[in-house]
């Protein structure tokens, strides 16, 4: 998720599900982020971006205000910062030719505002080669 470039943006990402529509199953590794470690971001999560952006700080496990179970996903995302999380590519979501998938999660902001939520798709992750990018969505937070 990422904020339009009118302020930062402090966002509580509770669950990211991404599931087949037959028979539901999350496919994003740590996708409720439930699992722990020291560093930030948590596991199954990667800093992408030039490297003055990737600032762990910027993207930790939360634990003081979580939607559902013991912790979300914490975002502070600057206005002037180019640097955003997504999935590790270790654990990169393989999709499956003809079927259908659905992304949801649950967000919050100490600062409502116009948000945008990117889905990007990659031919490999051995060397990085990009495909047809899936969507961008404008959504409001509130």
């Amino acid at each position: 998720m990422k904020r339009a470039p009118n302020g930062p943006i402090v966002a509580a990402l509770s669950v990211l599900l991404l599931t087949r529509m037959i028979g539901a199953q999350n496919l994003a590794y740590n996708g409720d982020f439930e699992a722990t470690r020291e560093a930030s971001p948590p596991p199954g999560w990667t800093m992408w971006g030039a490297q003055p952006y990737k600032v762990p700080e910027n993207f930790t496990r939360d634990t003081t205000r979580p939607h559902g179970g013991a912790a979300c996903f914490r975002i502070h995302h600057p206005a002037d910062s180019a640097g955003y999380i997504v999935t590790a590519p270790e654990h990169a979501i393989r999709p499956e030719m003809g079927m259908r998938y659905e992304a949801s999660f649950w967000a919050r902001t100490d600062k409502p505002g116009p948000s945008q939520f990117y889905l990007t798709a990659y031919e490999t992750i051995n060397p990085f080669r990009d495909a047809p990018t899936p969507g961008r969505w404008a959504i409001d937070v509130t």
